[in-house]
């Protein structure tokens, strides 16, 4: 997982965003943060509870379409290309890879794309 994360300022300056409540804003920072290369996130439910956010704030961020939740506890940061682009040769495959495919059911080519995985 790479250091530094990129944030995109037509995402977090927005007013759909910026009506969010202030730990809902800040959760969804720290999802961003520990997300990997292609912006799944283990064990968010861990995160929400480490920064004493509330889970309605993750389900928010849910119903907000800003991510999206498995059964599994794990995340995945919706337009995580838009904010984040790592080089091909540098992006480090999820451990994520069931949760990736049910993701990729109508998706996988667009995020393949999107980090210049498909040439």
């Amino acid at each position: 997982m790479a250091n530094r994360r990129m944030f995109h300022k037509d995402i977090v300056t927005t007013d759909r965003f910026l009506r969010m409540s202030p730990s809902c804003q800040a959760l969804y920072f720290q999802l961003c943060m520990n997300a990997d290369d292609e912006g799944f996130v283990g064990g968010a439910y861990k995160i929400t509870r480490s920064m004493r956010a509330r889970k309605s704030d993750l389900y928010h961020l849910k119903d907000m379409e800003y991510i999206q939740l498995f059964g599994s506890g794990v995340a995945y940061i919706n337009e995580w290309y838009v904010q984040n682009r790592i080089p091909r040769d540098r992006i480090k495959p999820t451990f994520f890879r069931t949760e990736k495919m049910l993701l990729c059911v109508d998706d996988c080519k667009k995020l393949d794309e999107e980090a210049g995985l498909l040439d």
